[in-house]
């Protein structure tokens, strides 16, 4: 689907997503042990605004940790800082294996 713009909602999940997917998990590695990772095991996107054409940026921030999850947040703002997408994402722990 797209907005009246013409940025396809997917594109906007598909950006948070990515950014989530390296942000948000360097900011959880960052916080926990060594010898674990993270994967994704939930993502929740909520459309705010028609996204204009042009550059699109995404921030991130753990907001809790347990042993098991790390649960984040995510906002994509236009050229004009204009939040235009929020996301959230839950993020499983795991023990290496060697």
């Amino acid at each position: 689907m797209r907005d009246a713009n013409g940025v396809p909602e997917d594109m906007i999940t598909k950006l948070l997503d990515e950014h989530r997917t390296l942000e948000s998990m360097v900011a959880a590695l960052a916080i926990l042990p060594e010898g674990v990772f993270v994967v994704h095991s939930a993502l929740q996107v909520e459309y705010l605004k028609p996204a204009s054409p042009g550059v699109l940026t995404a921030t991130a921030r753990v907001l809790e940790q347990t042993d098991r999850d790390v649960q984040t947040e995510s906002e994509l703002r236009d050229a004009d800082c204009v939040v235009v997408a929020r996301g959230k994402a839950t993020l499983r722990v795991l023990a290496r294996r060697d």
